[in-house]
């Protein structure tokens, strides 16, 4: 993860907040836990898909070991 993955994860997470905070909002909290909740969502994904993706290389490099 980089740089510009984690701002558009940020903007998006925006967005999330502005779509999803009843539009009573008064106190600014309840939009900044709606946005800092799909954020942290967002990056845990992330996480999740890029260890998925190395224990992924790591199976197919493990079984070409044992194939020669």
């Amino acid at each position: 993860m980089n740089r510009d993955d984690i701002t558009m994860m940020a903007r998006e997470a925006d967005e999330y907040a502005d779509k999803h905070a009843p539009q009573y909002v008064t106190v600014p909290h309840e939009w900044q836990e709606i946005r800092d909740t799909r954020f942290a969502a967002l990056v845990a994904a992330a996480e999740r898909n890029a260890i998925l993706q190395m224990s992924r290389d790591q199976w197919f490099k493990t079984q070409a070991d044992f194939e020669e």
